[in-house]
């Protein structure tokens, strides 16, 4: 079989025993297992492992397959989408013996000793150009320049939809690898927009939890289509807050889309998956129907509901992006600081200026400076004006109140640079260790065992919460931070 003569690294073929030249071979011990504290940190596809390491996991479970040279856990690790049968499949904890040791070939599909590549998501705003169409011939038929990429022409149905916030009717869109030239765009009424990058969706379950619950014939791409559709307007969304705010905040709007993009593709297929687990009463009848098996899966349904969500809350949140405060997490806050700052100080020395200005005896030399300043005619008038007050010009307290922002910021910066020169140290406290992780900004509490429940409400009371991406309570690194740490975990004296 095939699967004894595949380098589990690069995919070469290979003589049974054979040992492939590709890396430098590493041997995983158990002692390194235990010190990594989980399997997949310790050893890398390739890597050579002990025999107690197989006999561990042989012993965990069942084997899903084994045969001489060769196993496969019974638990799956993770579900990875197949190109060849186009649906989402387990993989498995896969050894391979070759010669007299063992290799590690990763987590792959039952059969198979190479992992699967991760799911290829399609499209780039960077590989091809899209063009949404607004308007339909007499017929109701699309129309737009010939020659656009096979297999990118997409229809949003003969009533078209509308995305939030944009101005007219979508019907589809169309793609072409070259830019069309502006006379094509006016004459076919073409909106130009972004190309999303798009996840697979599994359209078997899809089809199967649509089986279980109504007697209709599923439309195949049904699924496929309401998750794209999303992706387009949110696409959109972030492609026109994009050229409202400054470059500097693009980065960010990107990150959020990919993440609403993968969020959304991973929460449909769950909605598939959780509609499989019992059909309708409607569908099956009433005699012996498993209710409880029905509770479990209405409970499953609502988490995955309040999931779907978190995920659309992340449209507004691209929405926000560059219109807000500036956060200390993100990675360029000094910079955009002090680019702040210097907006600031120009803005107080401009309007010291201009009431220097106004204060001026000459009114004709006053609004000579006025205008050397930048000021338009309209803005010298409206400064002149006085306010309800009698105050011309620029009052008191908007000097007093931007010199305090002045004052702020600069304390502010002060404080993120000290923090990033010279970060504070963490300490060990009795049941665990306080961490600083400055790459993250935060503050990080890692317990030894899972705290009980009076900790736990005292960690959430100062503002801890968990995070199972590090596996530790967190909470953002500042002195108020550092002060709740000491708090709930003082270090240990001596």
């Amino acid at each position: 079989m095939s699967i004894f003569k595949e380098c589990p690294v690069c995919g070469a073929h290979l003589d049974p025993g054979e040992a492939c030249d590709c890396r430098e071979p590493r041997l995983v011990t158990y002692a390194d297992w235990e010190a990594a504290g989980s399997f997949e940190k310790a050893a890398s596809p390739g890597d050579a492992v002990e025999e107690r390491i197989v006999d561990e996991f042989l012993n965990c479970l069942p084997p899903v397959r084994q045969e001489r040279g060769f196993i496969q856990c019974g638990e799956p690790y993770s579900h990875e989408y197949d190109p060849e049968t186009g649906h989402w499949r387990a993989t498995f904890a896969t050894f391979q013996k070759q010669g007299d040791t063992w290799h590690y070939c990763g987590n792959c599909f039952a059969g198979k000793s190479t992992e699967p590549k991760k799911a290829q998501i399609r499209g780039g705003c960077c590989e091809v150009y899209r063009y949404y169409v607004t308007k339909l011939n007499k017929d109701g038929i699309m129309e737009y320049p010939p020659r656009p990429i096979p297999d990118t022409v997409g229809h949003y149905g003969e009533n078209g939809i509308a995305f939030e916030g944009i101005c007219g009717r979508f019907y589809g869109f169309v793609e072409y690898e070259k830019e069309l030239p502006a006379f094509d765009v006016t004459n076919f009424a073409l909106v130009p927009g972004p190309s999303p990058s798009y996840y697979p969706i599994d359209e078997e379950a899809a089809r199967r939890a649509h089986e279980m619950m109504s007697f209709r014939d599923y439309q195949k791409g049904s699924k496929t289509w309401q998750y794209r559709v999303r992706v387009d307007e949110a696409s959109m969304i972030a492609d026109r807050q994009k050229k409202r705010i400054d470059p500097m905040y693009h980065e960010k709007v990107d990150r959020l889309l990919a993440s609403f993009s993968r969020r959304l593709a991973e929460n449909l297929n769950a909605e598939s998956r959780i509609g499989t687990m019992c059909p309708s009463v409607l569908i099956s009848g009433g005699s012996n129907f498993p209710v409880r098996k029905k509770q479990r899966q209405n409970e499953a349904s609502e988490r995955n509901m309040k999931e779907y969500q978190e995920i659309m809350g992340l449209i507004s949140r691209i929405c926000s992006v560059g219109t807000g405060g500036i956060s200390s997490d993100e990675p360029q806050a000094i910079e955009k600081l002090k680019l702040k700052l210097e907006k600031l100080e120009k803005h107080q020395e401009l309007m010291k200026a201009a009431n220097a200005a106004i204060r001026m005896k000459d009114r004709g030399k006053g609004d000579a400076k006025l205008k050397e300043l930048g000021y338009a005619p309209d803005e010298i008038t409206e400064l002149r004006a006085p306010d309800f007050c009698g105050r011309v010009g620029y009052p008191a307290y908007e000097l007093s109140n931007n010199l305090a922002n002045i004052k702020r910021i600069r304390e502010r910066i002060a404080s993120l640079e000290k923090l990033k020169e010279a970060p504070p140290e963490g300490w060990t406290f009795d049941g665990g260790q306080v961490v600083v992780n400055t790459e993250e900004n935060r503050v990080q509490l890692i317990y030894d065992e899972k705290p009980d429940a009076d900790t736990r409400a005292k960690l959430k009371a100062n503002g801890f919460r968990w995070a199972p991406s590090q596996k530790a309570w967190q909470r953002q690194l500042n002195s108020a931070g550092m002060y709740a740490a000491r708090e709930v975990a003082p270090p240990v004296e001596g």
